[in-house]
């Protein structure tokens, strides 16, 4: 599979804890959710090379 030149979209969550692992957890604290540990937000990105 060639995935050059694709679009694709992170999820930023913490539903397994990896906000407080990277330390990340401050940044998404204004961030209401219904539930506590649903994804925060969701990242589009390209790789373009």
């Amino acid at each position: 599979m060639n995935l050059i030149e694709t679009i694709g979209l992170g999820v930023a969550g913490n539903f397994a804890h990896h906000l407080e692992q990277a330390g990340e957890l401050k940044d998404f604290e204004n961030v209401v959710t219904k539930e506590l540990n649903a994804p925060k937000c969701i990242l589009p990105f390209i790789n373009c090379c």
